[in-house]
């Protein structure tokens, strides 16, 4: 377990950090869960980005979500300390956006099982569906995190006082 032992350590993790800290899912991003042998132009644009954060998929943007992309997104994981399973879930594409700052636009109906897909026309001057990033004023850093409109600091201490402090205060009672 990490022992903290100070708010400016507490304000350097980043949010995914702090999520995988408290053993917290990654909020839902409302994109697909890509998995090896989908195609589509949501398993195009992962190619893009996973290319544009220096994780160039073998085989490059094809669309088809084969061993190359599988093996760039498990390399991806790693370098990211994301659980490593090769499918691409909320915290996958949270920290891809996050990388390239950029947010992308992958709708769940862009991707398939199917074997046939239609070539969708791309102008090479823009990436399908990939739209500037526009963080919020601060994105980074635990204190600045909000849980239910709270900041995060006054609600882990108040799991912290619940969890530690009661349990005490019974202790003593006894």
């Amino acid at each position: 377990m990490t022992e903290i032992t100070s708010l400016s350590y507490l304000d350097s993790l980043s949010y995914l950090e702090v999520l995988e800290m408290f053993g917290e899912a990654c909020p839902s991003s409302g994109k697909p869960l890509l998995k090896k042998g989908m195609k589509g132009e949501g398993v195009k644009t992962l190619q893009l980005a996973l290319e544009q954060a220096g994780f160039k998929p073998k085989g490059g943007a094809d669309g088809n979500f084969g061993t190359g992309t599988y093996n760039a997104v498990m390399a991806f994981q790693k370098a990211k300390g994301l659980k490593a399973d090769g499918s691409v879930g909320d915290c996958t594409w949270q920290a891809l956006e996050g990388t390239i700052q950029m947010t992308l636009n992958v709708p769940k109906s862009s991707v398939s099982t199917k074997q046939t897909v239609a070539k969708p026309s791309v102008s090479p001057e823009q990436p399908p569906s990939v739209q500037p990033f526009a963080p919020p004023a601060k994105t980074e850093g635990f204190l600045s995190m909000k849980v239910m409109g709270l900041p995060l600091p006054v609600v882990a201490g108040a799991a912290i006082l619940l969890a530690v402090g009661i349990p005490m205060l019974l202790a003593k009672g006894k």
